[in-house]
Parts: structure tokens; sequence; C-alpha cells
């Protein structure tokens, strides 16, 4: 008997260990070709492995993009920076909430009607590993949201920090968004990333790469909120302009009603050499077209409770703050062509702005081919719409029709009236004999 288990133990010791070299051999060699591919995170943080090198894009002339961020419900800061950078010919790219849009979406027209970029995001969390049919489904409902409010279709999306990942990409392209914003990568530097697999682009915002304030967006908030001084923020903006492009990011309740964080700008604005682009010039030409596993992400954060130096309570606002409605009613003085007396209608008797798209717009292109009016139409894509329509609109800050406030397009214009909107009694006051 003793003889038999001797001999038995040895053997099942063997078989054991086979087992378990055979198993440890198949999850090795077999269960990673079942897994999906992880992508390789080349920018992390500033702890790990490091960013790009962005000394290749030392240049000594700059490119800008003004982005803009906001949701508080106070819009005064949002106005007043837009005044600001209206005045100085300076394009801005706004991105919100689908709450904010849903609350503000008159004062919202007001602004893309002079010419602002708006985009729509999810501010409720940052899109990094999020299972992608909730990124789907929330992007879907913040996309429609936007499209009930202009009549026309969302091309740019952010998630809460600039967060994505390859899900992201999946349901931007499959919802038809053309732009994903994300965190920086290359320092101050802002990159443009085209992933081979999918058709949007990725704009890698200007990034602080500092060792006292982590990671953040060249952003007013990102110091702000890590105890940063206003002074600190506009060093970083000035030494920015070594690079070729460029992508300061505003949270405008901070960078357009604080006092001290708005003179920032203003200097900025004033005194650095930029071209100030907008955002289908800015990304028109992608910096690197690569596999999305080889593009540099940025997940790091560092400022989930803000801790500031000062409340924004304590903080002073602007002297002389400016409401949304007065970007109409007081136009810029540099956006008017210099010819004030000229005729407005001397050639056209009917001058349409629109988007080409939505009911009101094509219904109201269908009238007057039908009844043969001859029309002036400027499109939202025209270089000069915000010139034209401010034009315009000196000296009339009511519409007829739809609404009252030019909260619709189409906006037309004829020496006698101006209407908002499109509608059959609209129609029977543009007839010759209405």
């Amino acid at each position: 008997m003793a003889i038999k288990n001797k001999t038995i133990l040895p053997l099942i010791l063997i078989i054991s260990i086979l087992v378990l070299g055979i198993g440890y051999f198949i999850l090795k060699v077999y269960l990673p070709r079942f897994q999906p591919k992880q992508p390789v995170y080349t920018a992390v943080n500033q702890k790990g492995l490091n960013f790009l090198d962005s000394s290749k894009f030392l240049s000594s002339s700059t490119k800008g993009m003004m982005i803009l961020i906001e949701f508080d419900e106070d819009t005064t800061g949002l106005s007043n920076f837009a005044n600001m950078a209206s005045e100085r010919n300076i394009p801005t790219v706004l991105l919100i909430g689908p709450e904010f849009i849903k609350d503000h979406c008159e004062e919202l027209k007001t602004l893309k009607g002079l010419g602002m970029d708006i985009g729509a995001g999810v501010n409720s969390k940052p899109f990094w590993d999020v299972p992608y049919q909730e990124q789907f489904n929330l992007m879907k409902e913040t996309k429609q949201i936007y499209k009930n409010c202009f009549g026309e279709d969302l091309k740019m999306f952010n998630s809460r920090y600039f967060g994505y990942d390859e899900n992201t990409l999946k349901a931007a392209e499959n919802l038809g968004i053309k732009y994903i914003f994300a965190r920086g990568t290359t320092g101050e530097r802002s990159t443009v990333y085209k992933p081979k697999e999918y058709d949007v682009k990725i704009i890698s915002v200007s990034n602080i790469n500092s060792p006292k304030f982590g990671t953040g967006s060249l952003c007013d908030y990102s110091y702000w909120a890590r105890a940063g001084k206003s002074e600190d923020f506009e060093e970083k903006l000035f030494e920015s302009l070594k690079y070729d492009k460029i992508s300061p990011v505003s949270h405008t309740y901070l960078g357009g009603m604080k006092k001290e964080w708005n003179n920032v700008y203003l200097r900025f604005f004033d005194n650095a050499d930029v071209e100030w682009e907008s955002l289908d010039e800015f990304a028109k030409e992608p910096d690197l077209i690569i596999p999305f596993s080889e593009i540099s992400q940025n997940r790091e954060v560092q400022y989930v409770q803000p801790k500031p130096m000062k409340s924004l309570e304590e903080t002073e606002n602007v002297d002389n703050p400016c409401q949304i409605g007065e970007l109409m009613e007081n136009p810029i003085e540099g956006s008017i062509q210099k010819d004030m007396n000229s005729d407005l209608y001397s050639k056209y008797k009917v001058i349409m702005f629109h988007n080409n798209q939505g009911p009101m717009c094509l219904e109201a292109k269908e009238f007057f081919k039908e009844h043969n009016i001859i029309v002036k139409e400027i499109l939202i894509t025209d270089d000069d719409f915000t010139e034209q329509l401010v034009k315009y609109r000196k000296d009339r800050p009511i519409s007829r029709g739809v609404s009252g406030s030019y909260s619709f397009y189409p906006f037309i214009f004829t020496k006698e009236a101006s209407y908002s909107g499109f509608n059959e009694a609209t129609a029977k006051e543009l007839l010759p004999n209405g």
C-alpha cells in the first residue's frame, strides 16, 4: 500500500504541473487574440511617459483658435468676451452643454448670427472607457437638442475634461460629427490628429505642461482652480507664441466677467501677433494622420475639486458688463461697411440671410422662385455673413414674422420691414401687392 502511494503521488504532481503549464500556454498565446486592442497612451501625464517633442513646432509666426466654454446661468461674461473678440475680428468657438442650449437658445442664436462657431458636449462625465452605446446615446441626444435650437447639425463635440476614447470616435463618425476636442498632448502647441480608421478629426488643445499646474488646458480656469494667479496664466499665454499653432481656452464667467482675468485677454489680443482662425480653417490640414493606437492621449486631471486663491465672489467684475442683446443693437463700428449712406436696396429689393436648410428656409426659397422674386441670398458659410447682417440689422432691433427678435432663419430684409422665420403671413406681406 505504501509503495502504491509513493508511485501515485509523483504521478499526480507531474500531471498537475503539465495541466498548469498547458493552461498558462493557452492563456498567454490565445487569450490576447480575443481581447480588443488597447490604445498605447504616449502622453498620459508628466510623471510618466513624455509628451511628443514640441520643439519641432517652434515658429516665428502663430496661428490661433480661441475656444470659449460657458455653463453659468449669467451669460454676461460670455457676451463680454464675444464683444471683445468681435471688436478685434477674432473668430471664436463656443462649447456648451445641452441644458445651456435649451435655457439660452435665443441668445445663442444671436451669437451664432454674429459668426460664432458653436458646439455642444456632455459635461457630466469624461468619455474615458465609457461603453459605446452610452456614449452614442448621449451624443445623439445632444445633437438633437442642438438641431432643435439652431436648425442645423452639430459638427463638434466634447465631454468633461475634453476626454475621449475610441468609442467616442466611432459614435461621432456614425452621427456625422466632424470634430472631437481632446486634452493637450504637445505642450502649449495645439495639434490636430486624424485617425486613419475614422472620418473624424481630434483637436488636441493647447496645454499648460507645467510641473506646478499639471497638464490642464491653456485656460484661465486651469490656473484659477489650482490656486494660480492671472499673472501666471498671462505669462504662459505669451510663452505659447513661440509655437506655430495655439488654442487658448476661456471659461467666460472668468475670462469675460472677472476683471483681472479679462485684462489678461485684452493685453494678449492687443499685443500678441496671432493669425486667428475659425475651427474649419484651423483644422483643415491635420498635423498627423496616423492609426488611433498611436495618437497621444492625456488623462491627467488635477482639479476635480477647485482650490482657488480667491473665490468668484471675491474676484472683482469688469466695469462695463455687456448683455448679448446689445451686440446686435450696438453693432461694432469696425464691422460695418464704410458707406453707410448708400441705399442697401438699390440692386436687390429682398435680401435673405439663411443656413440653406430647415423647413422655413427651404419654403422661403421655393416661395421666391414660384413668384419670380429676385433675392440676394447670404449664407452663414459666406465670409462676410456677419458684416452684412450687422449692416442690415442696424436700426432694425425688432423683426416681424415668426419671431420678433431674430430667433429663426431665414432673416429677410426689405426696405419696408425685416422678418425672422417664414410663414403664410410673411409670404403675404412679401408679395408685390401684399
